[in-house]
């Protein structure tokens, strides 16, 4: 399935990947191999994330794929209208785990 990038999902990964290199020269590639090689889990095994939770049941379609090595999740959504996963938020694991929610269709 292909994937489509919430704007504030491409913002988020950009300052991640500079605020790594800025730090350690070569550790924002990482960060960004890292990255792709979560999101290809999202584009071939799109259930295999945790599910979201919302006060009503599940949170429409919306999973959670842990990064190793670095402290994100990438937050998808599966079911929009041309097949493709929404990637909402890539998300700091220690940032308020509800801020990309407004993003969810």
């Amino acid at each position: 399935m292909p994937l489509v990038f919430h704007p504030a999902a491409v913002d988020e990964l950009d300052a991640a990947v500079d605020w790594y290199e800025a730090r350690s020269p070569g550790v924002g590639a990482r960060f960004y191999g890292q990255v792709v090689e979560t999101l290809g889990l999202v584009e071939h095994f799109p259930q295999s994330g945790a599910p979201v939770d919302a006060e009503d049941g599940e949170l429409d379609g919306v999973r959670l794929f842990p990064m190793q090595r670095f402290p994100f999740i990438v937050v998808a959504q599966r079911g929009a209208a041309d097949g493709a996963i929404l990637v909402l938020a890539i998300a700091h694991t220690r940032r308020d785990p509800d801020y990309w929610r407004e993003r969810a269709d």
